[in-house]
């Protein structure tokens, strides 16, 4: 523990034991007692009793404090008349004395207390010592931008914003950093949301972050914030999502570790300005990324994070785009090209990092590369520093000579690919006839760096659905509450107006005026324009070369998952006449008292528990059972490769959940072959989540 924090703290524990033990003479700190100088006239002077001022007890007499620090100026004060009776005793005189703020200095505190119109006072010398070192937090890298965070590469924590736990805890809500002395896990939670947090281990290295502002999550899964689709974090069974309340709730830190927390409006005023920005963009931006913390006048090299040895970084590793068919593209050569590789050297400062230029990098996985067949193909590398390996990826665009744009069903346009132009950082339109921006490119790119007059441009959602329209040829805007509205748009905003809207998930499609196909009929802005009302709002996007997500079901058990398309879905709890034409459907109880599965055959059905934990698979394939994790040699009554999902049903509980996976001839029995791999121990136990975005608002 830090000797200062160590100090106040045996400060404040004195302070509680003398009020404890109750008035005294004490010499030097202790407390004192007024003396009964003032009496009343007494019997012989014609008074009905003698009176003396009341006793006013401050226990200590002097407080030794650190400017910052907060203090009770009535801790240890009281008084009493000389009946035994308790006194109000307020303060006559604060020295100027900021109790809430106070700054360097001594100061004497009179307090006074009034019974029987007499009148006492005492004092109290308040000693206000040198402000605590802060706890500095410091990046290898720096964000600095205009308007922005300001700050280089550290932040500064207030010394009593550094809080030590040895078990799991609970805070109010509150910015700091928390560190766990213990030799395991904990659990720490701090009031508030919509923060950002970031969880170290002992060695400063980021394993987890939760950027609440926008609702994302980074850890092994999703190293990169930027780019992370996970906006959630299990906690005590429940599923916790990072932009809710409770983004600082049970956060889990490691033995040694630490937990930063960044509540909004902390050294700032708003996101852009205050801390949110600096976690974001230099502590959370990626997974094992690397900070240090010290105290602000601790010896040079005395960190509470000891640094060690990083694997080396990547970068360089951009998506590489490759016509269709062409014969002399070599996958390894190009994978390779453009990857700059550097190691840290062992120490935390960058300016001794090197390059390696020789580094050896392999290809570890190819992802199904075909040059022959359309698609992104996210290729596995790795290099090594001769200690330490890093594995990265590296996607490789195979698309056809020619784009094809179109909206529904409508008229399919043709485009040249050169004519395209997808998260490039231009300065003018040149002789694109499309520009496009996803939201990743524009959480880097604020603002663009050209302009445009005249245009079109569509947002399209992350299921490839129209958005919102920006009609700068005609002014008006569309989404699904207006059509062609006016005074909105103008000819000359509708670029930056529809670039600003641009939200996680969503891209921008540009067709610019001028661009590099015009014409009347088939030309890019001519399309948008025609299209640019509450027509085209809702309808799906069809661009060669652009992916959006799919709309149907995800189940996913552990690691694994499988996505149903929605009209392969035969829903939950639903009467199902030929469950051949489904690759999945969900029962429970709440069904009723008839068997939904009579006569179904040869398909799979796996059970999940309240808690949604696997506990049974019915192989009506191979007419085997499982539970417990290993195949049962006795099974079931009535269980047989006919009767599965039936007996599945019948055995059905309050509270569990089935899925069946018919024997459907789709992608070669697909989803009846996914539901029996998960026979494995391993995948007992593991909970279900099923995502639905059948119809995604």
């Amino acid at each position: 523990m830090n000797k200062k924090l160590l100090l106040a703290l045996m400060l404040s524990g004195a302070i509680a034991l003398t009020v404890g033990v109750g008035c005294g003479n004490n010499q030097g700190g202790g407390g004192s007692t007024t003396p009964p100088e003032q009496t009343t006239p007494g019997p012989d002077e014609g008074g009905d009793k003698q009176h003396t001022a009341p006793v006013i007890t401050v226990n200590p007499k002097t407080i030794e404090i650190f400017a910052g620090d907060e203090i009770d100026l009535m801790l240890g004060v009281s008084a009493v008349d000389d009946e035994g009776n308790s006194v109000q005793v307020i303060i006559s005189d604060d020295d100027d004395f900021d109790a809430t703020s106070p700054e360097e200095g001594e100061y004497t505190i009179t307090y006074s207390a009034t019974a029987f119109e007499l009148t006492s006072t005492a004092t109290r010398t308040i000693i206000v010592q040198k402000e605590l070192a802060p706890l500095t937090l410091e990046t290898r890298t720096a964000f600095e931008k205009p308007g922005k965070w300001e700050r280089g590469t550290t932040i500064n924590f207030k010394h009593n914003e550094y809080h030590e736990v040895t078990a799991d805890s609970e805070f109010e809500r509150m910015s700091g950093v928390f560190h766990n002395q213990s030799d395991k896990d904990v659990y720490v939670t701090v009031g508030g949301g919509g923060g950002i947090v970031a969880i170290l281990d002992k060695n400063g290295v980021v394993i987890e972050g939760r950027d609440g502002a926008n609702g994302k999550l980074v850890n092994a899964e999703n190293p990169s914030r930027t780019s992370s689709t996970a906006t959630s974090f299990e906690y005590n069974g429940e599923t916790i999502q990072v932009a809710s309340s409770y983004t600082t709730k049970g956060m889990k830190i490691p033995a040694g570790g630490f937990a930063v927390v960044i509540q909004s409006g902390y050294l700032g005023a708003d996101f852009d300005s205050d801390g949110r920005a600096f976690m974001d963009n230099v502590v959370i931006h990626e997974y094992g990324n690397v900070v240090r913390l010290q105290w602000s006048d601790a010896a040079a090299g005395d960190y509470l994070t000891e640094y060690v040895n990083q694997a080396p970084k990547v970068s360089g590793n951009t998506d590489i785009p490759v016509t269709l068919g062409d014969t002399t593209f070599d996958l390894e050569t190009a994978v390779k090209a453009g990857i700059k590789v550097t190691d840290d050297n062992g120490t935390f400062e960058t300016d001794d990092d090197k390059t390696l230029d020789n580094a050896t990098i392999q290809i570890t996985d190819n992802g199904g590369f075909d040059i022959n067949k359309e698609g992104n193909y996210v290729i596995t590398l790795s290099v090594s520093d001769g200690t330490l390996t890093t594995t990265f990826k590296r996607t490789v665009n195979v698309v056809n000579d020619t784009v094809k744009v179109s909206i529904g069903s409508g008229t399919e346009y043709t485009f040249s690919a050169k004519q395209i132009s997808t998260n490039e950082e231009l300065t003018s339109i040149g002789t694109y006839a499309f520009i496009i921006y996803d939201y990743s490119y524009k959480s880097t790119h604020p603002t663009l760096g050209f302009s445009n007059n005249y245009g079109a441009a569509y947002i399209i959602d992350r299921y490839g659905r129209i958005a919102r329209t920006y009609d700068g040829a005609n002014g008006t805007y569309s989404d699904k509450d207006n059509s062609n509205k006016g005074g909105v748009v103008t000819p000359q905003t509708y670029l930056t107006l529809a670039y600003e809207s641009l939200q996680e998930g969503e891209t921008v499609v540009i067709a610019p005026h001028d661009g590099g196909v015009n014409s009347a009929t088939n030309g890019s802005r001519w399309i948008f324009v025609q299209l640019a009302n509450r027509t085209a709002i809702g309808q799906e996007f069809h661009f060669t070369g652009l992916e959006f997500e799919k709309m149907g079901i995800t189940v996913k058990i552990g690691t694994k998952s499988f996505f149903v398309e929605p009209k392969l879905y035969g829903g939950e709890n639903q009467q199902i006449s030929n469950p051949a034409q489904y690759q999945m459907i969900v029962y429970t109880k709440a069904y009723g008292s008839t068997n939904p599965c009579t006569g179904w055959g040869y398909g799979a059905a796996i059970v999940f528990d309240s808690e949604g934990k696997l506990i049974k698979v019915y192989d009506g394939a191979n007419a085997q059972y499982w539970e417990n994790g290993a195949k049962q040699d006795t099974k079931p009554d009535g269980f047989s490769a006919t009767t599965y999902a039936q007996t599945a049903y019948e055995n059905l509980q309050e509270g569990e959940k089935l899925i069946v996976f018919p024997n459907c001839s789709v992608n070669g029995n697909a989803a009846r072959a996914w539901a029996l791999g998960l026979r494995n121990a391993n995948d007992f136990g593991q909970v279900l989540t099923i995502t639905d975005t059948t119809d995604p608002a």
